[in-house]
């Protein structure tokens, strides 16, 4: 491989990883810039106010910030455009007269000398650094032949680099990625166990990813000195992510996003459109089925939904049972998991575990019970949502409408308070059915993947659902929008915007409601609500919480820190607006997020459960880094640790029915003994 290659080859890998190494590294940088790199390069540079610092291969701008930091003037550069983009981000205003940012191939003699000619360049650099990077560079004598040119007579150099002292002797492993960008054919990935073996793996590479257990086949042998035993070196490479940050656990034809230009489709079906023209059920068939529905199937569809609305009356006891004020999400989870009791048929463990997976060779009875259990957990979702609301108002239930909308019949079921026939608002009802559609799927996200690892085990699909409500309850999931009209709350008033946002910008508070983890664009749910949202104002009216909301977001908008860091409303921002326009109660938002996740949720179930190889049992792997083999000792031997902490055992806990007369009082066992409890 040229020179030339070996550079691009390494600009490619740092184009395609630079989010990944910048969130490792981080804002103030990990432990190892901390510990070893930042004293060094304190004790080397000196660095006085006033100097000029050029930093070359600036990563994701640490350096330089330091840098600047110190009070020196920094020309900030790197090859890798990625790279250099996350170094503006974390860029603040307080670095605007001290960073300039600048993409430069070090490989380049005439990018060199492009430099040299540059006015900002005149005079030359007090300070040169290049960090942990020489060895990525192919080819040194461009920047040999430069620097001296560039740096002053009494200027400093420093080259930083990974000693062999760091590495992890025997273990350390590289894997060459080979990418033909020309043809787009499969190619191939060069793992070589450096310093165990010089054995090549071709691993094949099929829609950008490979086979975790192709990666397994990288094997070699254990070296006492440096490998523990738990490593199980000798059983093959494992993949470390946690979090699941770039692991594709699933191939499904369901729902496709792309983050950075803001996509998402449902069967390939922009969402945009599908908010605009078709219906949550006529949505919910798409998502299941693969397809939109004819009339006559959507027909059927609709009616098959709308005869298992009803629940069974010992279920709307189960509902009494709760305490007044339980949270509804807890007892939305708590009933799904109940109707199992009420399906036996449906139930795999008393049916036989191929129940369901049966159904992928086309079994008429397992395919008849399957779509059966997925009318009745659409149909009944609303009945019991609207359960767990009237619960919590102290009204009697609901009995489902007829002639209704899936929808119109859900509000029926929340509001309707006398005998007359119930209409819903028009308005209210489209607004809802849009955010039904918007909410019914998002790929493979939380409460996704845990219906799909709890539906490996053959479970009945009641089960699959309880566990899927009980992953969305969480405040990481489905809790965003209540926690965005919480801090709409906390702001007050439209006036009190800039000085919440400064706090923002600062570090100082957070916002919520702006940005995706997956999303580096603006969000296509928001911009498909966004008009919708209006559309509810003019009916419910405006009050002070929309005014601010809205002024928050004309404010981020126009803000260059938000649009920096590419943070635009998202849909729990939008969503919670209409939400609580419409007078939904904080808590009982993340049910209006489950009613239409269920149809998400029953499609990836059923996509699993027609797998053609049959369905897998989803078993992890993990690193073990506990303590090696131990030898049992009697607890008369046993000594407290040196250095404990308040994590090495149970901490004193409260006891909440305990009165303080009952703490004071003396008690006496069958045998005599006496004792107070405030001497236990």
């Amino acid at each position: 491989m040229s020179a030339l290659s070996f550079y691009q080859e390494s600009i490619d890998s740092w184009n395609a990883n630079a989010e990944f190494w910048d969130n490792g590294v981080g804002e103030q940088g990990n432990k190892y810039w901390k510990a070893l790199q930042l004293p060094t390069l304190k004790r080397m540079l000196q660095v006085k106010p006033g100097s000029k610092a050029l930093d070359l291969a600036t990563g994701n701008g640490l350096a330089a910030r330091w840098l600047a930091s110190e009070g020196a003037s920094v020309l900030a550069t790197d090859g890798s455009e990625k790279m250099l983009e996350r170094a503006k981000l974390r860029h603040y205003a307080v670095y605007d007269d001290s960073i300039s940012y600048r993409q430069l191939d070090v490989t380049d003699i005439a990018a060199f000398e492009a430099l040299e000619r540059d006015p900002v360049v005149a005079g030359g650099f007090d300070i040169i650094l290049i960090n942990m990077a020489i060895m990525d560079i192919a080819t040194l004598e461009p920047m040999a032949k430069s620097l001296p040119r560039l740096l002053k007579k009494d200027g400093v150099f420093v080259a930083t680099l990974l000693h062999p002292v760091f590495w992890t002797s025997g273990a350390t492993r590289n894997i060459e990625i080979l990418d033909d960008v020309r043809t787009m054919q499969s190619v191939v990935v060069r793992g070589k166990m450096i310093r165990k073996t010089n054995k090549v793996y071709e691993i094949p590479i099929k829609n950008n990813s490979v086979l975790a257990t192709d990666i397994k086949k990288i094997k070699a042998q254990r070296q006492p000195d440096t490998d523990r035993e738990e490593d199980e070196t000798e059983q093959g490479l494992r993949v470390f992510d946690p979090a699941y940050m770039n692991t594709a656990v699933v191939q499904s034809k369901i729902t496709y996003i792309n983050g950075q230009d803001g996509i998402l489709r449902y069967r390939g079906y922009p969402i945009q459109e599908l908010v605009k023209k078709s219906n949550f059920l006529e949505t919910a068939f798409l998502l299941i089925y693969g397809e939109l529905p004819t009339k006559s199937q959507y027909n059927t569809w609709h009616e098959e939904i709308m005869h298992h609305t009803f629940i069974h009356s010992d279920i709307e006891g189960m509902f009494k049972s709760f305490r007044y004020d339980s949270h509804p999400m807890s007892m939305l989870t708590a009933a799904f998991s109940t109707m199992g009791a009420f399906a036996p048929e449906a139930n795999p463990s008393l049916r036989g575990q191929k129940l369901y997976s049966n159904a992928a060779s086309g079994n008429r009875e397992s395919l008849e019970v399957l779509d059966k259990q997925i009318f009745r957990i659409i149909g009944k979702a609303p009945t019991l949502a609207a359960a767990s609301y009237r619960m919590r108002q102290g009204r009697p239930f609901n009995r489902p409408a007829q002639g209704l909308s899936y929808t119109g019949n859900f509000l029926y079921l929340l509001d309707n308070l006398s005998g007359h026939q119930y209409q819903p608002h028009p308005v209210l009802e489209k607004a809802l059915d849009a955010l039904f559609i918007i909410h019914a799927d998002h790929e493979v996200n939380c409460s996704t993947a845990t219906v799909l690892q709890v539906g490996s085990s053959l479970v009945d699909p009641y089960s699959v659902i309880a566990a899927g409500c009980a992953a969305l309850y969480g405040p990481s999931h489905g809790g965003a929008s209540e926690s965005a009209i919480r801090m709409l709350i906390e702001i007050g008033s439209p006036e009190n915007v800039p000085a919440f946002m400064e706090k923002v910008e600062k570090r100082e508070r957070v916002l919520v409601g702006f940005g995706h983890r997956v999303y580096k664009n603006v969000d296509p749910r928001s911009t498909a609500i966004r008009a919708l949202a209006e559309e509810v104002f003019a009916v419910t009216g405006r009050n002070k919480l929309l005014d601010t909301a809205l002024v928050l977001a004309e404010y981020a908008s126009k803000s260059e820190f938000m649009r920096k860091r590419n943070l635009y409303p998202n849909v729990d921002f939008y969503s919670g607006l209409i939400y609580q326009a419409m007078g939904f109660p904080l808590d009982f938002y993340p049910v209006l997020f489950a009613v239409p996740r269920c149809v998400g949720w029953l499609a990836h179930w059923r996509q699993q459960m027609l797998s053609p190889g049959g369905v897998k049992i989803w078993r992890p792997r993990q690193l073990y880094a506990g303590e090696g083999e131990r030898e049992y000792v009697p607890a008369e031997q046993r000594k407290e640790k040196s250095e404990a902490t308040v994590f090495d055992a149970p901490v004193e806990v409260g006891h909440g029915a305990d009165s303080k007369r009952n703490a004071l009082a003396t008690y006496k066992d069958e045998s005599g003994n006496t004792w107070t409890k405030s001497k236990l």
